[in-house]
């Protein structure tokens, strides 16, 4: 029985994958640089279940800064309430006006960026913070993720799409697979 329980405390990349929520491309990469706590055995990774909570939790404690911009202000509520209580501190922009503003003054952890918005497209300012910030977390938000504009932010690299309507849950998912 002790045999079976220590199997299940390694893990192979594709159950670190569904564990975290991140794609087993990233992985290989985070692996491959050291910044995920993992030991090559042959051609394969393997992670430790509690190495790997141990890491999650100091890379946690870390106080982390959001960006929310969307034209939507119960989006933005939301965002305040959910994650103020995890610990983050949320900054909400109600247009891309306010968050080119903000992210030229700021540092943000993870922008949260509504494709369609009013005026710029939030896939025009994309194109922007790419230019401003190339290693910047972004999280586009979208009810149209076939849309043309999802298309064309794509056209910037890859991105994380995040499909409205989403539950609280899926958006902590999301987040913590972006804080890694």
């Amino acid at each position: 029985m002790a045999d079976a329980r220590l199997i299940s405390d390694v893990l192979s990349i594709h159950e670190l994958s569904a564990y975290l929520n991140i794609p087993v491309r990233t992985l290989y990469q985070m692996a491959g640089e050291g910044t995920i706590p993992g030991t090559k055995i042959g051609k394969h990774w393997r992670f430790s279940r509690e190495g790997i909570d141990r890491w999650l939790q100091r890379r946690s404690a870390r106080r982390q800064t959001l960006l929310v911009v969307d034209d939507d202000p119960l989006v933005g509520q939301l965002f305040a309430d959910v994650f103020a209580d995890d610990g983050y501190t949320v900054v909400v922009a109600g247009d891309t006006a306010a968050a080119r503003q903000l992210i030229r003054e700021q540092e943000f952890t993870t922008v949260f960026l509504d494709v369609v918005m009013p005026g710029v497209s939030g896939a025009a300012l994309l194109t922007e913070i790419r230019q401003l910030k190339p290693t910047q977390h972004v999280i586009l938000m979208t009810a149209y993720p076939e849309s043309e504009l999802v298309a064309e932010a794509l056209r910037h690299g890859p991105v994380t799409l995040l499909q409205k309507p989403f539950s609280i849950q899926h958006l902590r998912a999301t987040l913590r697979a972006m804080s890694l």
